[in-house]
């Protein structure tokens, strides 16, 4: 794709009291600048070096829960009753691990933005969902959540995925005694608060986290207008076996890639034959009878896809094969972590190619928040 010659796609975005227009061309002009954009290295390696740039930080608190929001709020002992009546508002997560914004006088402060069409709040390592319909409901909060840190996955920000019994829903209390307080948190489970303990929080500035919302933004906008990629959120299977390689679990991440990569190739398969001339119908009553391989030679074929990608989905297929079908040879069905990089290279190829926002080879990866990620969990902590 020739991103000079590409329709622009207006980003507005608010920052500390300045508003800020951009067009398609220059986000990504500011994205390659920065090194975000850049051309795939698949050997890439991320640094665990320690860095002395301030740019990791030891977690603080947790936020308060209910109990304890009581004792302070409306100065009681555990053994005293005080009435008071809750409204429920917005739903929020913790990230794990948990991250900070801080602006350019290194003062820690909140930040609200639209990402994925829906208003958010980053405040104090939490993600808010400033909820304007009443009729969401718990999953579809969910579904959003993990939408978007699929997205941050496959931009290799490996946060963790969010489960329902770790959504936390905010409140406004009000006492007897006339005591207000706003956005107390109220924790589902004991887990929701304890998420991503133990790690040390990264430390962002607001200009990072401006680049990481536009590019979430750029490749969501470019996702709701694929045909492909916007068929059953099938980008989020990548999203998970980015996750899953992160944390060196090399089997659930080949697992996850191969449906991602299997359900472009056949939804690019259909498009082909719809293309040209065969209804829905007829290719309901024929697809079982052409094979993934088959399926994928067509597209080579039919100049699809090229030469280079059919060799590494056939070499996938065979190794899906030996895998689900417990082949007889222990050393086939071994998914080691080359095997689960080369599957997640060929997963970013067609991501990529879909996308539709970038130029061939390039790729949106945050490296450097990446190397923060890892220091975080996978490095050794001092006791």
């Amino acid at each position: 794709m020739d991103a000079e010659n590409s329709e622009d796609f207006e980003i507005k975005f608010q920052a500390e009291g300045e508003e800020r227009d951009l067009t398609k061309k220059e986000s990504i002009d500011l994205l390659k600048s920065k090194g975000i954009i850049h051309i795939s290295t698949k050997k890439q390696e991320i640094n665990i070096e320690k860095t002395d740039d301030g740019k990791i930080i030891h977690s603080g608190e947790d936020a308060k829960i209910f109990a304890d929001a009581l004792k302070r709020i409306g100065n009681i002992k555990d053994d005293d009753i005080l009435s008071s009546t809750w409204t429920l508002k917005n739903t929020c997560f913790k990230l794990s691990p948990r991250v900070k914004i801080f602006d350019l006088n290194n003062q820690q402060v909140g930040f609200n933005a639209t990402i994925l069409d829906n208003e958010i709040n980053f405040n104090d390592g939490f993600i808010e969902l400033c909820q304007s319909d009443d009729k969401q409901t718990q999953d579809s909060i969910l579904e959003f959540f993990n939408k978007l840190i699929s997205i941050f996955n496959i931009l290799n920000i490996p946060f963790d995925f969010v489960h329902d019994y770790e959504l936390i829903r905010l409140a406004d209390i009000n006492f007897e005694n006339g005591t207000h307080k706003e956005d107390v948190y109220v924790v589902c489970s004991q887990k929701a608060r304890s998420r991503g303990k133990g790690y040390k929080a990264i430390k962002l500035n607001t200009n990072d986290l401006f680049d990481l919302i536009m590019a979430v933004n750029l490749v969501w906008s470019s996702i709701k207008n694929n045909d492909i990629l916007k068929t059953g959120d099938v980008f989020i299977f990548l999203g998970y076996g980015k996750y899953y390689h992160f944390h060196g679990d090399y089997l659930l991440s080949f697992a996850n890639t191969w449906m991602f990569v299997e359900a472009v190739l056949n939804l690019t398969w259909e498009k082909m034959m719809r293309n040209n001339g065969f209804s829905n119908k007829y290719l309901k009553t024929i697809s079982r009878n052409w094979t993934s391989q088959i399926k994928i030679d067509a597209l080579q074929l039919q100049g699809i896809i090229d030469k280079e990608t059919c060799i590494k989905a056939q070499d996938m297929r065979n190794r899906r094969n030996s895998l689900f079908h417990v082949s007889k040879e222990e050393n086939k069905r071994k998914i080691d972590k080359k095997i689960s990089e080369d599957c997640i290279d060929l997963g970013l190829s067609l991501f990529y190619q879909n996308l539709d926002l970038i130029d061939l080879g390039y790729v949106v990866s945050f490296d450097d928040i990446a190397s923060y990620v890892n220091n975080s969990i996978h490095e050794p902590q001092k006791i």
